[in-house]
Order: C-alpha cells, then sequence, then structure tokens
C-alpha cells in the first residue's frame, strides 16, 4: 500500500488512477511514491499559519513606522465632482498656491476674499498664540491656516481644485 501524491489517501502499490480523486498518478513515466508530507496535511495547514503570521507582524511593524502614509500627510477627504450648474468655490488651488509662509491673517483673507471658520486645535495649548481658519467648499474640499503671533506657520488643503 502507498498514500496518493495528490489527495493523500491510501491506494495500492499497483494503481495507476486513484480512485478517491481520479488524479492520474503516472506523470512523464514514473509514478510518486511519497504522500503528502505530515498527517492529513497537517505541515501544510501549519505553514500556512506561521506565513500569516509573519504577514500579519511584517504589515502592523509597517503601519506603525509610516510606510503607509502618504507623502503629504494629508487626511483622505471625500470631494464631490463639480458640474457646469454647480455653485462656485469659497476657495481655490490657485488661491492656496499663493498663500506663503510667514503671511498675515490679513493678507490670508484678502488672498480668499470670503470669512473663515475659526476652529481648535485638537491637542493644542490656548496660551501660545495659535489660531487655526478652514474655509470649505461645498464640495468637501477645504483649506486650513495656521497662525501664531499673527503669521502663517502652517496650512494644508484637501482637494481644492
Amino acid at each position: 500500500m502507498k498514500k496518493c501524491f495528490y489527495c493523500g489517501e491510501e491506494i495500492q502499490d499497483a494503481v495507476l488512477v486513484c480512485q478517491h480523486c481520479g488524479r492520474d498518478l503516472v506523470a512523464s513515466g514514473s509514478v510518486p511514491q511519497k504522500g503528502p508530507k505530515g498527517k492529513d496535511g497537517k505541515t501544510l495547514i501549519k505553514a500556512g499559519v506561521v506565513c500569516l503570521i509573519v504577514l500579519g507582524v511584517a504589515i502592523g511593524l509597517a503601519w506603525m513606522g509610516g510606510l503607509f502614509s502618504t507623502a503629504s500627510n494629508q487626511p483622505a477627504c471625500a470631494v464631490l465632482p463639480q458640474s457646469v450648474d454647480s455653485p462656485a468655490l469659497l476657495v481655490t488651488r490657485d488661491q492656496f498656491d499663493r498663500i506663503v509662509g510667514g503671511m498675515t491673517q490679513e493678507q490670508i483673507f484678502r488672498i480668499i476674499g470670503t470669512p473663515p471658520e475659526q476652529v481648535h486645535i485638537p491637542g493644542e495649548r490656548t496660551d501660545d498664540n495659535r489660531v487655526a481658519y478652514r474655509w470649505m467648499n461645498w464640495n468637501g474640499s477645504r483649506l486650513a491656516v495656521v497662525l501664531k503671533d499673527g503669521r502663517l506657520i502652517e496650512k494644508a488643503e484637501c482637494g481644492l481644485q
């Protein structure tokens, strides 16, 4: 008696086709003599589990190390498509590009032309003279600026056109 190379079931030594899986045991003139390693394929299952664990640990370490972060570190945002009859955008990519570090609040507001919404900066102290403003377009795109002592120190955009 021997084991079928494909399904692992016991078959007679002289059999050329497995009666359990129907596979041809004669491949290129030779008959495989060894069945799958381990009992009932347990070795293959163990190897698969080990591979999944190693893959999970590698992905977790890469994620914690920032390997999957975006190059611009901008949050993902959903932006609705603009059609011909859509209202005008409050803020555009061109306006965003004209804003540069060190500008005053008045200079920024003049470029945008519409009043912003003042927003809270999470985790920031209230006594360090920082203030944040944002402009939201109807389609979900937006511009945010952070000023310290009345001057621009950070700007960010999401989906501006």
